[in-house]
């Protein structure tokens, strides 16, 4: 009895720490308020984005502030230094054990810093030229094959992070918003922004729907929102 107990124990664990990985898991059970709960991440993971990004800068790639919002370990902030040299790039994720490790890792790169939620939520008067979400604004795999996802991840936690994020860019700034449940185009905020045409026509495999949270069969491929 004991033996099959321990037994079924372990096969949940596996499974869970399979779906969510160890930092996801604690996600899950302690940060309530988080968007995506699984943490993967991997270094260079949207070379098309990160390329066409440097286009809309004109390759203006120097001295530009720019927020990686979710950014598990820290490999997409190193990425995004490639791509932009010499800008200054800020972390942020909800997770503590995330940024401990990114700081951790990269304390030899003086352009990249690293910060909590709670701690860039007291950082009112920071602002950046590019903000990228990328694969944060999704509840990834709880949403998959959902007709209607609203009671997993709602419409309005969705904008309201959006219209927070929105105060910190400024004008003529990109957004890059890239496998998220909703549509950004849906938001209160679309008026103030010009959407950019590009040859991508992926907006990754995150499941898409409207904002009452029915399920959307057809794909608006949009990704570059630009601030007027």
């Amino acid at each position: 009895m004991k033996q099959h107990l321990f037994s079924l124990l372990n096969k949940t664990k596996n499974k869970l720490l399979g779906k969510y990985n160890f930092y996801g898991l604690i996600n899950k059970i302690t940060n309530k308020k988080a968007h995506q709960y699984n943490n993967t991440t991997s270094f260079n993971r949207y070379p098309e984005i990160f390329m066409e990004s440097v286009k809309l800068v004109n390759g203006e790639t120097k001295n530009l502030k720019i927020l990686s919002f979710g950014c598990s370990t820290g490999e997409e902030c190193e990425t995004i230094l490639g791509y932009f040299p010499n800008s200054i790039i800020t972390g942020v994720d909800i997770n503590s054990l995330n940024i401990n490790k990114a700081k951790s890792s990269y304390n030899h790169l003086k352009q990249l810093e690293f910060k909590t939620s709670k701690e860039f939520e007291n950082e009112l008067n920071k602002k950046f030229d590019l903000i990228f979400c990328m694969s944060v604004l999704c509840r990834w795999e709880d949403t998959k094959d959902v007709t209607n996802c609203n009671d997993i991840y709602p419409f309005k936690t969705f904008e309201h992070i959006l219209v927070e994020l929105d105060k910190r860019l400024n004008s003529n700034g990109l957004f890059i918003i890239y496998n998220s449940n909703y549509c950004f185009t849906d938001t209160c905020l679309n008026n103030n922004y010009e959407v950019i045409s590009s040859s991508i026509k992926d907006t990754g495999f995150v499941h898409k729907y409207k904002s009452n949270g029915e399920r959307i069969r057809s794909d608006k491929h949009i990704i570059f929102f630009k601030k007027k």
